[in-house]
């Protein structure tokens, strides 16, 4: 199963990420490889956590997110300095607000994502989608609509429609369609296959610890493939044109 993902991406935009390896490939360079790795890595974690606070009765949170209600509208506030949420998807500190209209016993939802996602990375956006849970499995559809990805104080345009699945070890994200724009149009696509890791591993950003992701940019092409080593070392291989690979940390490990 293949999904694809459309990244336009702003060439002058890609400073900040500390990889290692040279450049080998000058159509997809390691900065576009971190980009790929990073929007998949925060679209998977503030999926899943929509997903779940969908899923699950909102009124269980005891901490984190703070949860308001009336009738079927629902707030869950992470709050600015950000906190552990009670889903136990991550020990990173969530921040933002979301707001949802929740369609009661059908998992169907629509709302908006305020600035949700961890500090320095967060995903602004208008949802909706559904989800269902049985047991600790997983399945939930989400669309982003055209959201804002602020990722080291540059922003970018990110339109996406994730396919979310897990179990009792693992979330996975498939990807049918996305679009990131940056201040230029340099387009990147990406085709993602089961990017899924440790379900209370998820962070702001990491490197998958399974499945493979294949960038596509003009006559470029970079295949990334994932296992438990890449996502424990935080460094995963990019083979450009099937030759001259390069070790990439997209989230500065």
């Amino acid at each position: 199963m293949r999904r694809i993902l459309i990244v336009s991406l702003a060439l002058v935009a890609f400073t900040g990420c500390e990889n290692t390896g040279a450049e080998t490939d000058p159509l997809i360079s390691n900065e576009l490889v971190a980009r790929g790795v990073q929007v998949t890595s925060l679209s998977t974690l503030v999926g899943a956590e929509l997903a779940l606070v969908v899923s699950e009765p909102p009124t269980s949170f005891t901490s984190c997110p703070a949860v308001t209600n009336e009738g079927d509208e629902w707030t869950l506030d992470y709050g600015v300095a950000g906190c552990v949420p009670d889903s136990g998807l991550t020990e990173d500190l969530l921040v933002g607000t979301i707001q949802l209209t929740v369609a009661g016993g059908s998992g169907a939802f629509l709302g908006t994502l305020s600035e949700v996602g961890v500090e320095g990375s967060t995903l602004t956006a208008s949802v909706s989608g559904s989800t269902s849970t049985a047991g600790t499995l997983l399945t939930a559809d989400v669309d982003l609509g055209t959201a804002t990805w602020n990722r080291d104080q540059i922003s970018f345009t990110f339109d996406a429609f994730l396919e979310l699945a897990g179990d009792a070890d693992t979330i996975s994200l498939f990807v049918d369609s996305g679009e990131l724009l940056g201040s230029d149009d340099v387009s990147l696509f990406i085709d993602v296959d089961e990017a899924g890791t440790t379900r209370n591993e998820l962070g702001g950003c990491f490197v998958p610890g399974a499945g493979s992701i294949t960038l596509l940019r003009e006559l470029g092409v970079s295949d990334l493939d994932f296992t438990a080593d890449t996502h424990s070392s935080g460094s995963v291989t990019a083979t450009h044109n099937d030759r001259d690979p390069s070790a990439v940390s997209p989230c500065g490990a």
